[in-house]
């Protein structure tokens, strides 16, 4: 499942931002997940306005902050609390 804005983030033509990606456990750990953010940055890409790709991560979540360091996102900030009380990290991929 993905769920993902392709530019125009908070009303921000440069940006896009990706809020969901889930790959059903048995199909972890194959690369899938990987494949998925490349195809979601493929179509981003398509708007050359768009400079950069936000997203965030729960900060008791290791394997995800590692995915998405390794997919090149980088943690921008310190963890933030939530509205439904969730931590996360702010992540940011420069694509410039």
């Amino acid at each position: 499942m993905v769920d993902f804005i392709p530019v125009g983030f908070e009303r921000k033509p440069d940006t896009a931002f990706i809020s969901l990606i889930m790959i059903a456990t048995p199909f972890r750990k194959q690369g899938i997940g990987t494949e998925t953010i490349q195809l979601i940055e493929r179509e981003i890409k398509k708007d050359a306005h768009v400079t950069e790709i936000r997203s965030a991560v729960q900060e008791n979540n290791p394997r995800a902050t590692k995915f998405w360091q390794k997919n090149g996102y980088r943690i921008v900030g310190k963890p933030e609390l939530r509205p439904d009380n969730t931590t996360v990290f702010q992540l940011r991929k420069n694509l410039s």
